[in-house]
């Protein structure tokens, strides 16, 4: 009884107010990650400042994350089903090629991008999209929160992840097109 009494009066209410932080996070780094796809979407490309403040403003949280980043680039194939191909009516098929962490960042960086890995480097300083292209992000915690520790103290075997988002969105304007390119690349 004397257990019973110590876990309602005293580990539940931390519990609430732990789970309550980790909503807070999870609304934090919900609207970082929206933030930083939507700016992509809108410029159509992906340049090193624009990451960096994205890692900076996840750091906020006081978590760490696996951050995967996907890039789906549209190019357009002969149509393999066309049947009269020598007539000059060749027909093209839209799909997507799938660009990951490790092509769009450096070999040494790009495996997993973590929060707490803020050298991630992207080749060439910049990630160029076009209009039509699809870009989508996921974020997960990797970090053990306190609502999961008490939560493993209560009952035993709780998830640690807390947070997981995925949020991608279709690629509106180039605006790199119109930007002398020189403004684009970072100098060091």
């Amino acid at each position: 009884a004397v257990i019973f009494l110590v876990i309602l009066l005293v580990l539940l209410p931390l519990y609430n107010y732990f789970e309550r932080q980790d909503d807070m996070s999870y609304n934090l780094t919900l609207k970082t990650v929206t933030m930083f796809v939507d700016e992509v979407a809108q410029n159509g490309y992906i340049d090193q400042n624009m990451y960096d403040k994205f890692i900076q403003r996840l750091g906020t949280t006081g978590n760490s994350y696996d951050i995967q980043v996907e890039a789906k680039k549209k190019v357009l194939t002969v149509d393999p089903s066309n049947t009269n191909p020598d007539e000059g009516n060749e027909t093209y098929v839209e799909q997507y090629k799938s660009y990951y962490n490790k092509d769009i960042f450096n070999d040494e960086t790009g495996k997993t991008s973590n929060i707490i890995d803020k050298d991630n480097r992207l080749k060439n300083d910049i990630f160029f999209l076009d209009v039509g292209d699809k870009f989508y992000v996921t974020v997960k915690n990797t970090n053990t929160t306190m609502a999961s520790s008490l939560l493993n103290v209560i009952v035993g075997g709780a998830s640690k992840e807390k947070i997981n988002i995925t949020y991608g969105a279709t690629i509106k304007n180039n605006n790199w097109e119109n930007t002398e390119i020189s403004q684009l690349y970072q100098s060091d």
